[in-house]
């Protein structure tokens, strides 16, 4: 199944938005950091009949433009242009965060909720310094421009087994070269707004009865199961956890099949 692709326009932005299928039953999927839309064309090419699936290339991803914050507002209004009708809302890694926050804030339209390995069920210490505080921030814009100290620590503490080596991989990944350093810190930037409350989200999840489904990688060393069965309590029978025989990339060929089951079960 081929996709069709639109711009939603959003103040000074641009959101590119891709669409596969034409059924009634909605399915909007946010990306992790550092990818996009496409990264959800596997699901795409095998959606079951009577779905659609959206996927934007979030602020500062793939073909969208965007200057300044990107807030829940941001958010709410781009997911009412592509629909007003209840949906099935997604997010992996990164765009999981997204989606914590929209609960917390406006669930009202959400018929399910799917998390894949979701960034924001943990407070991440450096990501509070680096975004929430001016000090820190400034700590994170020098070491962005000045990365030695920062990955020759990394390396040492991976030697010492002090982290995992999931962990040293995934940093000298993202951060080998100057353009990914300052993509990390314009989009970390671009997203401070959204810290989700999980108290907060709880309740919403309780009062709404709102289905919720956790995806995880057995194997996962950057966002690990375990964080999801923490969330997972006091919710009963409102949320389910899989885990899958993977690591934190859950968006392949090879399961796409399993994943897809759970979002349109």
């Amino acid at each position: 199944m081929t996709y069709v692709r639109s711009v939603i326009h959003l103040g000074s932005g641009a959101i590119a938005c891709y669409r596969w299928g034409q059924g009634p039953g909605v399915i909007i999927a946010l990306h992790g950091f550092g990818e996009r839309a496409l990264s959800f064309e596997h699901w795409g090419r095998s959606l079951p009949e009577g779905f659609s699936l959206y996927a934007p290339d979030l602020p500062l991803h793939g073909d969208s433009r965007w200057e300044g914050p990107f807030t829940v507002d941001h958010l709410h209004e781009l997911l009412r242009r592509i629909t007003v009708t209840p949906f099935t809302l997604c997010g992996f890694s990164m765009g999981g965060r997204l989606c914590l926050s929209y609960v917390q804030a406006r669930p009202e339209n959400i018929h399910r909720l799917v998390l894949l390995a979701p960034d924001g069920l943990k407070v991440n210490f450096w990501y509070w310094l680096a975004t929430q505080t001016q000090t820190g921030n400034r700590l994170f814009r020098y070491t962005m421009q000045h990365p030695a100290w920062f990955l020759g620590s990394i390396r040492t503490l991976g030697a010492l087994h002090l982290i995992n080596r999931g962990i040293v991989k995934y940093v000298h990944r993202h951060l080998g070269e100057a353009a990914q350093r300052q993509a990390l810190y314009d989009i970390w930037t671009c997203m401070r707004t959204f810290r989700p409350d999980l108290e907060a989200v709880k309740n919403r999840i309780r009062t709404q009865g709102l289905p919720v489904r956790l995806i995880f990688g057995r194997y996962d060393r950057i966002i690990q199961p375990s964080q999801g069965y923490r969330f997972q309590e006091g919710l009963g029978e409102h949320c389910r956890l899989t885990e899958l025989s993977a690591g934190h990339q859950l968006l392949t060929v090879a399961l796409s099949p399993v994943c897809l089951q759970i979002v349109t079960d």
